[in-house]
């Protein structure tokens, strides 16, 4: 060996250094079969609409982590449970791994409301929908009012709703909306009282009150035979 080293010192090298990284990397493979769980796999369970307790629970004894991902209100469930999980329920993954939740959060998102008086009806309610307000929880009083299907107030649990104040999502919005009939109710009122005054189509028919007969002109003159007639006997005479 020493004298091949001596003879071949470069290949000698070369041979050393190429055994050398073929170890390791055999090194390196076994290394991350260990750490990694090389085919190794476990199924998620599914927790949805499981409480939180209960799912961390399952998960735990499945050897996963939990971690809440996030929160947000249904009032379709129970406050506390699982609306959602991430990886989905029957997935296989790596023994271990960190199982996200979203959980149905205990009270409603608050959201302000900005000032919708003086608005359509129509408008108004596109507002509310985009803030996150369901149509049934969207209710329409109709009042006495000059414009039609204009918001004139907003309620919440019966008080005035202030242009900014913060509601939970889940409150129900009474929003009162004029009918428009104020000026049909005035034009009544005023017709009721004054009167109307009115075209008359047979007005050119019939005279009326004010209109005064016409009198056809009575001819003074009498006819020219008769005149001629009297002065001829006349004549004769």
């Amino acid at each position: 060996m020493s004298s091949l080293l001596r003879k071949y010192p470069i290949l000698v090298n070369l041979v050393i250094i190429i055994l050398v990284a073929i170890l390791g990397i055999l090194i390196a493979n076994f290394s991350l079969a260990i750490f990694t769980k090389h085919g190794e796999y476990s199924v998620v369970p599914s927790v949805e609409k499981m409480s939180y307790s209960s799912a961390i629970d399952q998960l735990h004894a499945e050897g996963f982590k939990v971690e809440i991902s996030d929160s947000v209100f249904r009032d379709d469930l129970r406050p506390g449970y699982v609306l959602e999980q991430n990886p989905t329920a029957n997935s296989k993954v790596k023994p271990g791994r960190t199982v996200y939740l979203v959980i149905n959060a205990v009270n409603a998102k608050q959201v302000a409301i900005n000032n919708i008086e003086g608005i359509s009806l129509r408008q108004g309610k596109a507002m509310l929908q985009g803030l996150g307000f369901k149509d049934k929880n969207i209710k329409v009083v109709y009042r006495l009012g000059k414009h039609e299907n204009l918001i004139q107030s907003v309620r919440v649990d019966g008080k005035k709703l202030r242009p900014g104040q913060r509601v939970p999502v889940s409150s129900v919005i009474v929003l009162e909306v004029s009918d428009g009939r104020v000026g049909q109710l005035t034009d009544s009122l005023l017709n009721v009282e004054f009167g109307v005054e009115t075209v008359d189509d047979y007005a050119g028919e019939y005279p009326t009150e004010y209109s005064e007969p016409t009198e056809e002109p009575v001819s003074t003159e009498e006819p020219v035979e008769e005149v001629v007639e009297e002065e001829g006997n006349s004549l004769m005479e």
